[in-house]
C-alpha cells in the first residue's frame, strides 16, 4: 500500500520532460522571432542607404539653421537663421566701435 508522503517518480519525470520540451520551444521560437526581426531591418536598410539617411539628417539640419523659433520661449530665447544672426553680430560690432570711439574723444 503506498504511503502519502512516497514520492510519485513516474508523475515527477513527466513534469520535468514537459517542462523541458516546453523551455526548448520557448527558446526556439524567440530565436526565430529574432532572426526575422533582423532580417526585416537588414531589408529596410538595403532599402535605404545610408548616404540617403545622411542626406535626410543633413537636410533637417539646415531647414533648422535656416528657420526662426523659439528655443526657449519663457526666458525670450530664439533661434535665428544663421545668416542673420551673422549680420546682427556685424551690426553689433560696429555699433560697439563706433560708441568706444565717442567715449573716447
Amino acid at each position: 500500500m503506498a504511503q502519502p508522503d512516497d514520492v510519485k517518480t513516474a508523475a515527477v519525470a513527466r513534469v520535468v520532460l514537459l517542462g523541458t520540451i516546453l523551455v526548448v520551444a520557448i527558446i526556439l521560437l524567440l530565436d526565430v522571432v529574432t532572426a526575422v526581426v533582423v532580417r526585416q531591418q537588414l531589408r529596410q536598410d538595403e532599402a535605404e542607404p545610408a548616404v540617403t539617411r545622411l542626406d535626410k539628417a543633413r537636410t533637417r539640419q539646415q531647414a533648422r539653421l535656416a528657420e526662426y523659433r523659439w528655443v526657449d520661449e519663457k526666458a525670450g530665447r530664439v533661434a535665428v537663421p544663421v545668416d542673420r544672426a551673422m549680420e546682427l553680430v556685424i551690426d553689433d560690432l560696429a555699433a560697439g566701435k563706433e560708441q568706444d570711439r565717442a567715449k573716447t574723444k
